[in-house]
């Protein structure tokens, strides 16, 4: 589909499993890490993603045979954060957590702490957009509105998300001043969830059914999340601003 040249235009998404759990690679793939000192699981887990990038590379490999790679928007993005796990029931070892973990910012996948919201994107149009980074920060909800703009087709008003095409294009623009987040633990009974609002420099932290748990944290001063300033009166007023932004995004999300 991809390396046959077409008039019309398409868009086709290809979801890898890997690096998801479990990690299997066959033996000549981990064999490199595993000669770099790296233990056998860590040998798998990059292995796994030297499987995936060796597919994404036949994928680009095919956009260039249709004589495409010019006309051609990828987007590679994660769903969530990194797991702390090795497999289904074994935490991975504190030596390959540290190597893992190479910026040391707290929690893992199902959290709303940083290492568990903070994934990889890459967009990629030669010719249009510039190579470099973006400092602004976007969610999945971005994606949609995105394609559609740079497309050049118009994004329904009801879409909860908005464009990068102006950040892509590093025009200036206003940006959206904070995310709301939500996780919800669906192994227990009626899906209680942890949600999260997080601006440019803070974020509060509400834990299901646990007002009293919630967490405040200076991301500005504290990047690794380790003050917790909700009962901090001199962080009263950062508090009081993190809760008035929380209140006004939550009254926008469905949580049904």
């Amino acid at each position: 589909f991809v390396r046959e040249p077409r008039p019309e235009p398409w868009f086709a998404t290809a979801a890898y499993i890997t690096p998801h759990l479990p990690w299997v690679c066959d033996e000549k793939i981990s064999a490199p890490f595993l000669a770099q000192g790296l233990s056998p699981d860590l040998a798998r887990f990059y292995g796994s993603i030297a499987q995936m990038d060796a597919a994404i590379g036949r994928l680009l490999a095919g956009v260039r045979a249709a004589g495409q790679a010019d006309n051609t928007v990828v987007v590679f993005l994660s769903d969530n954060g990194m797991s702390h796990k090795a497999e289904a029931d074994r935490e991975l070892a504190a030596t390959d957590w540290a190597k893992r973990n190479v910026h040391g910012l707290r929690g893992h996948k199902a959290t709303v702490w940083e290492n568990g919201i903070r994934v990889p994107l890459l967009v990629r149009w030669p010719g249009r957009i510039a190579p470099g980074e973006r400092k602004q920060f976007g969610a999945v909800e971005d994606v949609l509105p995105t394609i559609l703009d740079l497309a050049g087709l118009p994004v329904p008003a009801a879409i909860h998300g908005r464009s990068w095409k102006p950040l892509l294009e590093e025009k200036l623009t206003d940006w959206r001043d904070s995310f709301f987040y939500c996780y919800f633990y669906e192994k227990t009974s009626g899906s209680p969830m942890t949600t999260a609002v997080r601006t440019a420099d803070a974020k509060l932290i509400k834990y299901p059914g646990h007002d009293e748990w919630t967490e405040v944290f200076d991301l500005k001063a504290d990047p690794y999340e380790t003050r917790n300033l909700a009962g901090d009166p001199a962080a009263a007023d950062l508090r009081r601003k993190l809760e008035a932004e929380y209140d006004k995004q939550a009254k926008v999300i469905d949580f049904k």
